[in-house]
């Protein structure tokens, strides 16, 4: 029994590790040079929530190459579906002066058209970045089975546990008793 019980848990946890993956291939920055700046956008969706997308920004001017600090960074998302608007303001910090970044968060599942709008003493640009597709989530079972198979061993072992001690209990009230 006690082996069934660990050859069952054993099976259970070895069916429901998930193999590995590496990052999202095929994320390539997107550059252009509008107005008085060197703009360099990347884009990255995360693996773990449908819709969350890390843009970062890198500003710098076209001839020097400086990094641009004191800019005005927003990302703007428009649904192609429905409509829906959407805006994230990209932020700076003084490690990376010329570099701004922003999580953007879009709620529904479709196509975004994604623009960057950059303001400055120096200007005012917006550019089309990439556009961004938001699958639709899929309806899995599996997560529900796991929980479950999980609750079940656990009750099982509960069970047996509690069986045990009784039997023991039993064993030794009848060996004193003789």
């Amino acid at each position: 029994m006690k082996t069934l019980f660990w050859i069952l848990l054993t099976a259970l946890i070895i069916g429901s590790v998930a193999p590995a993956q590496a990052q999202q291939p095929g994320a390539r920055p997107y550059r252009v040079e509008a107005g008085p700046f060197r703009i360099v956008v990347f884009s990255q969706p995360s693996r773990l929530s449908l819709g969350t997308i890390d843009y970062v920004i890198t500003l710098a001017q076209p001839v020097t190459a400086q990094p641009v600090t004191d800019a005005r960074v927003t990302i703007k998302a428009v649904s192609a579906e429905g409509g829906q608007k959407g805006i994230a303001i990209a932020l700076n910090t003084p490690a990376n002066p010329g570099t701004y970044t922003a999580r953007v968060e879009l709620e529904a599942p479709g196509v975004w058209r994604m623009s960057v709008d950059i303001s400055n003493q120096q200007g005012h640009v917006e550019i089309e970045a990439p556009s961004q597709v938001v699958p639709i989530p899929r309806q899995s079972t599996a997560g529900g089975l796991v929980f479950v198979g999980a609750f079940v061993m656990i009750t099982l072992g509960a069970l047996y546990v509690t069986w045990s001690v009784r039997r023991a209990q039993k064993s030794r009230e009848s060996s004193g008793a003789a």
